[in-house]
């Protein structure tokens, strides 16, 4: 005679999709238990099962019959959603199951024992075989009631030593999993090939323009201590001495009392910087909309501030959006506004909508200037697209426009990134 009884509650939500992703497994295996107390005294007997309890689930062994050494080999699982959990573990005597059914007598299950097991203590993938002693309390004192044998097991939901968030491998799409997973040499042609190339040139475009800007600071730092500007490396040995003077006679508490103090000092001990100096392009727009309010139509002057202001700022969208309502109203950017919009938009890697304002000055027939073909060649070079920059240099003799140093120069420092001397000694 024996039953088992399951329950799957859970605190979360009925809504599975709005869940916590578990962290682990817990997995536990009942037994046996030896040497149980008899909890019958008239029939001299025990009838015992048990029941394992962690969170809200609940589960319940078979009742073995008439045995003081039962055996159950019972196996239970659990999600975990918190390490620091404890799992608890009780075996009781049935009072249902009597070899004489005595209607007048009151039948209740007694507790034997019970064991409770921190999740906080067991190792990963480690399985644990021991025998726990059961412990009651009476009163008269502790008394063991047997020794109950179980085996436990934590092991991780995901593969060992993986963390999605960190190694990224929830953001992989099927091209980099196709990629990574091709042979060598490799089974895809034609479009694929190009798209992984394509790909390739992107990042290591970006780690030249970062490892170049690396070197660019650590040239500026050593130009400091070789004296190659006399002056500059003056100031700066006494800014370094004054500092190193300051920081030994001052404690430290004071002088982050007076950061702190400099930092939130009040409006009336500030320097009212200037328009768009430190990121104010908002109070620029208001002020250019009050303008517009009031009256006053803004010229090629004021588009051109502001769209040099979007582009410092780092939102070249808002730029392009200001140049488009320029043209809307009446107002023709001249070669100064698209010059400072196509520098923007260089600086700020969005060159397809760089070629595409280059394009339409060409089809609008504006007078180029060499700046104008000097910024593009720069801010091609500098992603990587040599092959681009070849052709805008190409046009800059069709146009009538005689290169001049700053146009060479640009045009070497992109050839030397890239690695193509034989292009560089053809220029």
């Amino acid at each position: 005679m024996g039953w088992t009884i399951w329950c799957s509650m859970h605190p979360n939500t009925s809504e599975k999709r709005l869940w916590k992703a578990p962290i682990g497994v817990l997995q536990l295996g009942i037994l046996k238990a030896n040497g149980l107390s008899i909890m019958k005294l008239k029939e001299n007997r025990t009838d015992a099962y048990c029941v394992a309890k962690y969170g809200t689930k609940w589960v319940r062994t078979r009742t073995i019959v008439d045995s003081v050494d039962p055996q159950w080999n019972e196996p239970y699982t659990w999600d975990v959603y918190d390490p620091y959990t404890v799992i608890s573990i009780g075996v009781f005597d049935n009072g249902h199951v009597e070899e004489r059914d005595d209607p007048t007598r009151r039948k209740f299950h007694q507790m034997i024992g019970k064991v409770r097991i921190r999740l906080s203590t067991l190792e990963m993938n480690r399985v644990y075989t021991l025998s726990y002693p059961l412990v009651f309390l009476h009163s008269s004192g502790v008394k063991k009631m047997g020794e109950l044998q179980l085996a436990v097991r934590k092991r991780p939901r995901l593969p060992t030593h993986v963390d999605t968030e960190l190694s990224h491998v929830n953001t992989t799409n099927e091209e980099e999993l196709d990629e990574e997973f091709d042979p060598l040499p490799s089974r895809k042609t034609g479009e694929v090939l190009r798209r992984r190339y394509d790909r390739l040139r992107i990042v290591a475009g970006r780690m030249q323009i970062v490892l170049g800007d690396f070197a660019t600071q650590g040239e500026r730092v050593q130009s400091l201590f070789n004296w190659r500007d006399p002056r500059a490396t003056f100031i700066f040995v006494c800014f370094c001495l004054i500092a190193c003077i300051l920081t030994y006679l001052i404690s430290i508490r004071w002088m982050i009392c007076f950061t702190v103090a400099y930092v939130f000092r009040p409006p009336r001990f500030r320097i009212d910087f200037p328009y768009n100096s430190k990121r104010r392009i908002d109070d620029a727009m208001h002020l250019f909309h009050e303008m517009s309010n009031r009256g006053m139509i803004p010229n090629v002057v004021t588009y051109s501030t502001l769209i040099g202001g979007f582009c410092r700022v780092e939102r070249p969208r808002a730029a392009l959006e200001l140049f488009r309502k320029m043209g809307a109203r009446g107002q023709h950017p001249d070669p100064l506004t698209y010059g400072i919009l196509l520098d923007g938009l260089c600086k700020n890697k969005q060159i397809a909508e760089a070629m595409a304002l280059f394009q339409d000055m060409e089809d609008k027939k504006l007078d180029n200037n060499i700046v104008i073909y000097n910024i593009l060649i720069d801010g091609l070079c500098k992603e990587g697209l040599i092959d681009e920059a070849s052709e805008v240099l190409e046009k800059v003799d069709v146009n009538g426009c005689s290169p001049d140093i700053a146009h060479i120069t640009q045009s070497y420092k992109g050839y030397c990134n890239i690695m193509r001397h034989q292009r560089l000694w053809n220029l």
